[in-house]
């Protein structure tokens, strides 16, 4: 029996208007030459729209992201990555999802997550105008895990006014051991 080995993808999803998703003026023109294409930056907003969790499930974003390899790579890419990818861990409140992806294929599935446009929210039977940036590659979901805790201590303060302190930090506890057994 011949043992698969899996990479961990932490990513970012953010939602809402095509035009506050890309918000850098700065252009591919000004950074390196002859096109103009528009570059992504990093910034310090909430992930969610308006604070509000994202309308989608951590199903829609497989979903989505099973689509956009399909898309882009034809049905040989979407077979590469079928078995393996899953969505381990998505929470819609802080926009941090955790997908599994075969090793030799990761940057297979970081390119679709790369460029997905749209995720189609089941609940409100629509598709939502999206952004999944990968923020962290790791090889054991442990480190992810990490990860995403270091990240979200570092952004308490924007979903403070939302809970208390103990309250969400209760929730969380609860969510990561629930998950992570």
């Amino acid at each position: 029996m011949v043992r698969t080995k899996h990479r961990y993808l932490v990513c970012e999803c953010q939602c809402g208007p095509p035009e506050t998703l890309s918000s850098s003026a700065t252009t591919f023109d000004e950074h390196c030459g002859s096109r103009k294409r528009p570059r992504v930056a990093r910034d310090t907003r909430s992930t969610t729209r308006t604070g509000q969790p994202l309308p989608w499930t951590g199903r829609d974003l497989h979903g989505a992201i099973r689509g956009s390899v399909e898309s882009h790579f034809g049905e040989y890419g979407a077979a590469l990555v079928a078995s393996a990818l899953a969505v381990r861990y998505f929470d819609a409140a802080t926009g941090t999802a955790i997908v599994r992806a075969p090793r030799e294929h990761l940057r297979l599935v970081w390119a679709a997550c790369t460029l997905l446009s749209t995720v189609r929210a089941t609940a409100e039977s629509t598709s939502v105008p999206a952004q999944v940036t990968v923020v962290h590659v790791g090889g054991t979901i442990r480190s992810c895990r990490q990860h995403v805790v270091q990240a979200f201590r570092a952004r308490w303060t924007q979903f403070v006014d939302e809970h208390t302190v103990q309250e969400h930090s209760k929730r969380l506890r609860r969510e990561v051991e629930q998950v992570f057994r």
